[in-house]
């Protein structure tokens, strides 16, 4: 989703969140909110890890972490995460 990604000059998560919120259609809005949450939360913890369990960053760990948790959310009942998912590939947005 290279348009919906922040760029170099974003600073502010919240900033960044409001502004690609408006470029995805309504109904498609409660989708990407909780993979933006879901997506956070695994960074945030992925960090944690880092610092106070020494472990090592690494991006393929946390990429998979954030590709299970969508599994897992979607297993649960977040039709909207699974409806925007199938929407942004057919639309060549991811």
């Amino acid at each position: 989703m290279p348009e919906l990604a922040p760029n170099i000059a974003e600073t502010c998560f919240p900033m960044w969140w409001r502004k690609v919120v408006k470029l995805i259609p309504k109904e498609r809005r409660q989708g990407l909110n909780s993979l933006i949450i879901l997506t956070a939360w695994e960074i945030w913890k992925h960090k944690n890890s880092c610092v106070f369990e020494n472990s090592e960053p690494n991006t393929l760990t946390l990429i998979t972490r954030i590709v299970e948790e969508c599994r897992l959310w979607r297993w649960a009942g977040a039709f909207k995460l699974q409806d925007f998912l199938v929407w942004a590939r057919s639309t060549n947005v991811a």
